[in-house]
């Protein structure tokens, strides 16, 4: 017998809510009509038979008993009818629309998927031919792919459960692993019956991740100098052909498996599951972030170590903060305290100095401390015969210590035998117990500590031969001008360094190296006075010594101008200002008077500014600027200078302005100045050849 050709059940369900749907054509009767002729339409020429069930509702009773929603009343009838479907032979659902039944037709979706599809019930609505069943039916497509989001949603909910579990126990998820570790096989997980995958030690790799650390916290060197070596050394990242660099490094120090630890789910840090297989101990985790954040030169437009050797070095003298290095426009780099923003806890009013001065301070003073061999061994010998002397104080107060505990062994030998033949009561030996315990405890706490300081000297002693190590060559790697590298000297041999603000816009610099006295240099602000002596020098700024000090080497004002990355023009003006704070025209005799100053005050002096990059050329003051310029000069009022030239006294004032602009200076007094040093306008009571010489070029 043909099983296609068995009469098929199709049941269909109808209803209808209000008066408006009757009216408009979905009564029962309606809707039963509807449902015969789809079935008809749908099973063509297969034999069929069509129960059809109505149940009239009211609204808002549009959930059914299998899908509740508390506190909605359900449809009895569809309920009934779904079970029907379930427990029966049936072929298909025929339903005659979704309105008002689901509002949103996924209900519909669901009670097929959930209720009817695995029991092989078709679904099927009459309104829109829509055949649940149909996977081409752009609908049905709609409604699998939400299905799909949501089945993805379920699994990532499910996922990050057993991430939080994973954290939980002490295992890191999986993904990228660090340096030095590798994940556990499969058999290696299976062979441990641990649920979740744990990472073992990789020994070649965790061998230098080991050496990196020690590198870094033990000897204090630099990321970058760790990276040379690694390099130099051929040392392999993994299977990659990349050369070391510091991101990677920086990963072997921030990862905190090398230590036992790993992220809980609060993302604080907590012994990992194999905490027993850790390269170090959590200690030294928290040693490298100290000694990171000590040694930190990032900030707002902070430039990197190998710009400047001081970075992570030099700090602020009045809030501690590490300075930062700053670039300006012109590419000059500053050494930054920034001032304190909402929220901290500072006094520094914040200030800027000059890198290349303080650094070339910083060579000054170390240079000192080379160049006096004899002081270096008066130190070394001081040194050592400190820490011999100490050394030998704690060791004789270790042996002492380790005699006391034994004769405490002993006592409390001998007091148990007294117990036991009856000589002394049980209280009383309770109480002698209870002493003895104490004193032990006292003199076991005070072994480890001459222990702990008997380590200590022999650290110390190795310091002393890094330090006399550094200052050997020193000389030589600041000559070399490598930055990272001069900054690992100083950080072996600098025990403080700082620069502290002063009122007057000045610093102080102080630099304490180990075994060694405070060097001391105070750093005057540049357009400050030096206030050197009574004379005409007095006035004089580092500014202004910076200037004549390339004078003193034959440079001409363009010359200056140039190395000096100075406005157009700006030379003139830096001569006139000269000029009226000396009282002494002739420039050649204020660099010859100078020159003591310019030597004493030589490590400051700004003279090796690379050329600033200007967009134009010095403009030339126009024919009429400078006969405005001439009869304002005559001490005229600019009414009465636009009276003989025609104009308004606005005119005037437009012709200065342009003319202060194109010289690069403020004031009409320093324009005149400069025009005078020129030859291009004399002034009132003075000759041409009175006023200075033209520019040699």
């Amino acid at each position: 017998m043909d099983e296609s050709r068995e009469t098929k059940l199709l049941c269909g369900y109808v209803r209808v809510s209000t008066d408006m749907q009757v009216r408009g054509g979905r009564s029962l009767t309606d809707q039963d009509r509807r449902v015969e002729q789809h079935a008809a339409y749908k099973m063509d020429d297969l034999p069929y038979e069509v129960d059809t069930v109505s149940e009239p509702g009211k609204s808002a009773t549009w959930t059914i008993r299998q899908l509740p929603i508390p506190g909605v009343p359900g449809r009895q009838v569809l309920s009934d009818l779904i079970d029907r479907c379930r427990t029966e032979e049936v072929y298909a659902l025929v339903v005659d629309t979704q309105d008002r039944l689901a509002r949103d037709a996924a209900i519909w979706f669901a009670i097929y998927r959930v209720f009817l599809e695995p029991y092989g019930v078709k679904l099927w609505i009459v309104d829109g031919d829509l055949d649940m069943d149909n996977p081409d039916d752009n609908t049905i497509a709609g409604f699998r792919a939400l299905l799909d989001q949501l089945e993805v949603r379920k699994m990532s909910q499910r996922a990050s459960r057993f991430r939080r579990e994973q954290r939980a126990a002490g295992y890191p998820p999986g993904g990228k692993i660090g340096f030095g570790w590798r994940f556990e096989t499969d058999q290696e997980m299976r062979r441990n019956g641990s649920l979740f995958r744990g990472i073992l030690p990789v020994p070649e790799e965790a061998k230098w991740v080991k050496w990196i650390i020690t590198q870094y916290v033990e000897r204090g060197r630099t990321i970058l100098d760790i990276c040379a070596e690694l390099n130099d050394r051929q040392v392999p990242y993994r299977d990659s052909e990349v050369l070391w660099y510091a991101g990677r490094v920086r990963d072997v120090l921030n990862h905190p498996f090398h230590f036992g630890l790993v992220k809980d789910n609060d993302s604080g840090l907590h012994h990992g599951a194999h905490y027993d297989q850790r390269l170090f101990d959590p200690d030294v985790y928290y040693a490298v972030r100290d000694i990171k954040r000590e040694r930190a030169t990032r900030g707002p437009r902070a430039l990197s170590q190998r710009d400047a050797p001081l970075l992570g070095v030099i700090q602020c003298g009045m809030c501690g903060q590490r300075l930062q290095l700053h670039r300006d426009a012109r590419g000059q780099t500053y050494y930054c305290c920034p001032r304190p923003q909402e929220g901290e806890n500072r006094t520094c009013p914040g200030f800027s100095k000059r890198a290349d001065a303080v650094d070339r301070l910083v060579a000054q003073a170390i240079g000192e401390m080379v160049a006096a061999p004899r002081l270096r061994e008066m130190v070394r010998e001081e040194a050592s015969q400190v820490l011999g002397e100490h050394r030998e104080r704690l060791e004789c107060r270790q042996k002492e210590l380790g005699k006391t505990l034994a004769e405490l062994d002993g006592q409390l030998d001998d007091w148990a035998a007294k117990l036991t033949r009856g000589v002394v009561s049980e209280k009383a030996f309770v109480r002698i117990n209870a002493r003895w315990e104490k004193e032990r405890e006292q003199a076991e706490e005070e072994l480890t500590e001459v222990e702990r300081k008997l380590e200590q000297g022999d650290v110390e002693d190795r310091r002393i031969e890094r330090v006399m190590s550094a200052l050997d060559n020193f000389e030589q790697t600041w000559q070399q001008v490598e930055a990272p590298r001069i900054r690992q000297l100083l950080l072996t041999m600098v025990e403080t360094m700082t620069l502290e603000p002063e009122d007057d816009s000045g610093a102080t610099l102080r630099t304490k190296c180990y075994y060694m006295p405070e060097l001391t240099y105070h750093i005057p602000h540049l357009r400050n006075r030096l206030g050197e002596g009574d004379g005409p020098l007095a006035k004089l700024t580092i500014t202004d010594l910076a200037f004549l000090a390339l004078r003193k080497e034959g440079k001409s004002i363009k010359e200056i101008e140039r190395a000096r990355g100075l406005k157009p023009n700006g030379g003139h003006s830096q001569v006139a200002r000269i000029r009226e704070r000396t009282g002494i025209m002739d420039l050649d005799k204020v660099v010859e008077l100078a020159e003591p100053l310019i030597e004493q005050y030589r490590p400051l002096l700004p003279v090796d500014r690379p050329s600033a990059k200007l967009t134009h050329g010095p403009l030339e003051p126009t024919e009429r600027q400078l006969q405005t310029a001439r009869l304002v000069a005559q001490e005229k009022t600019y009414r009465e200078v636009g009276a003989e030239l025609g104009i308004t006294e606005w005119c005037v004032s437009g012709h200065m302005h342009k003319l202060r602009k194109r010289l690069g200076v403020e004031r009409n007094k320093e324009a005149f100045m400069i025009l005078a040093t020129q030859g291009k306008l004399a002034l009132p009571g003075q000759a041409n050849s009175e006023i200075g010489e033209a520019d040699p070029t």
